[in-house]
């Protein structure tokens, strides 16, 4: 038999036997180990179709995983033995499969059980994109780019911004990930433009990845007040990627499914921008060529360009996202590596061992204040009208802001009523103005947010 196989097909002379009732009781006690080739006249022996043998053949030549069909027939008895004997082992086995997995045999398991498919795609990765950026940044003894070889080029999708930053788009350390990743896979790729489906599985995983680590730590603990919650924005997942502890994925796993899909979805759609098919289709409708905002933070905030390149998207920074990217991040360069392989790191903590809150050096909220957020005109002035109603009053509450973005937006409106009609800005939706400004202006260190029994306030940060 080919492949030195200890398995007969039934075409073949040699004399073999079939188990038995006996047989398989024997086997059950003593383990698969049995039944692996031995010299001499105790070879244990039974025989398989030549359909089976072709079968079996098939997969070993296709799979990596088996270099005969010894290996194929041995494991997959073993594997057998422990589903009716140990399903305790089960997550084990599964985990252990998964990467011999084809294309496939994955996409089937994704369309009909994506939370499981989720599930085993975190379990199995070695989750080290984080420590590969930091590492990357590190290396990085030279500067290989310049702010000049991001000067604006010719047809790109972004001319414009809306007035008011969108309330999805609810902090900026998002944004910080992505321009650094784009950057990185720049110097990397040793070329300007990155292809735009490329970036955004990347970004997505190391932005999915920051979360999930962060969410880890003390202050990212269980419900920690969203005033501290370094990983807001960010996508969510409920899989067990680092917790050894399978249990909790039992329940409820349609809806977890669900969730972790729709946050995953949101952030590609807020942060990132459109899928690309989507976006090639809103291209070509936009009349005249070039004039049209497409949603997305990275494309509203100017940190990067997108082009249509002969039907593929491309994306590569601005000079605005370069300069963002370019400096130090407190968060991301005092990550400590632990282990680079495996991707165990450390966040920056203070002495109480808590994540430093200190999410932007001064360099970047400077720069946030000065060069993203006067794109958005009416948010300029609503940031501008709200710091100086913190300053004079010292401390406000959430009714006195209300006041402040309500008479904000109406004056606005007057003044820009075509406009404000497109853009559908409405003072009623004062609350979703206020939440998300504020969670931006905390994040990047120009007021102090507090709550105390379920009421916030703010102050000029010190």
């Amino acid at each position: 038999m080919d492949q030195d196989s200890d398995f007969e097909s039934v075409d073949e002379q040699d004399e073999g036997v079939d188990l038995t009732d006996a047989d398989l009781r024997e086997y059950e006690r003593i383990g698969a180990s049995a039944f692996k080739r031995i010299d001499g006249d105790d070879e244990r022996k039974y025989k398989i179709s030549p359909s089976k043998k072709d079968k079996i053949q098939s997969i070993v030549d296709k799979i990596d995983r088996y270099d005969s069909m010894d290996e194929f027939i041995d494991e997959s008895i073993d594997n057998t033995i422990d589903f009716w004997l140990h399903p305790e082992s089960m997550k084990d086995m599964a985990n252990r499969m998964w990467p011999s997995f084809t294309k496939e045999m994955k996409d089937e398991i994704k369309k009909n059980a994506p939370f499981f498919y989720n599930t085993m795609e975190q379990n199995t990765q070695v989750h080290n994109k984080i420590a590969i950026m930091v590492k990357q940044i590190r290396d990085d003894k030279r500067p290989t780019l310049s702010k000049e070889e991001f000067s604006v080029p010719e047809k790109i999708v972004l001319t414009s911004a809306y007035s008011l930053i969108h309330q999805s788009y609810n902090r900026f350390f998002p944004l910080k990930i992505l321009v650094t990743s784009l950057r990185l896979m720049i110097e990397k790729n040793n070329t300007r433009w990155i292809a735009y489906d490329e970036f955004s599985r990347e970004g997505l995983d190391i932005s999915l990845e920051f979360s999930n680590k962060l969410k880890k730590i003390k202050d990212e603990g269980k419900n920690p007040k969203r005033n501290i919650r370094i990983s807001t924005g960010l996508p969510i997942s409920h899989t067990a990627i680092y917790d050894e502890d399978m249990k909790q994925l039992v329940k409820n796993l349609q809806e977890k499914s669900e969730k972790d899909e729709m946050s995953r979805q949101r952030f590609f759609d807020c942060f990132i921008g459109p899928k690309e098919t989507t976006l090639l289709r809103l291209i070509d409708a936009a009349e005249p060529e070039g004039t049209t905002v497409f949603s997305g933070a990275l494309n509203e905030t100017g940190l990067v360009h997108i082009r249509n390149n002969n039907g593929k998207l491309e994306i590569t920074l601005s000079e605005h996202g370069f300069e963002f990217s370019s400096y130090d991040n407190p968060i991301i360069n005092g990550i400590k590596i632990i282990d680079s392989d495996n991707g165990e790191i450390r966040f920056p903590e203070n002495v109480e061992g808590i994540i430093e809150k200190k999410i932007f050096s001064n360099e970047e909220r400077k720069f946030i204040m000065n060069k993203i957020i006067p794109k958005f005109k009416l948010e300029k002035i609503i940031i501008e009208n709200i710091l100086q109603k913190i300053k004079n009053e010292h401390e406000v509450n959430t009714v006195t802001l209300d006041e402040v973005i309500i008479n904000t937006v109406i004056k606005w409106r007057t003044e820009n009523e075509e406009r404000a009609r497109d853009e559908k800005l409405d003072e009623k939706n004062k609350d979703n103005y206020r939440i998300a400004t504020m969670g931006r202006l905390a994040e990047i260190g120009e007021v102090e947010w507090d709550i105390k029994e379920g009421k916030s306030s703010y102050s000029i940060s010190t």
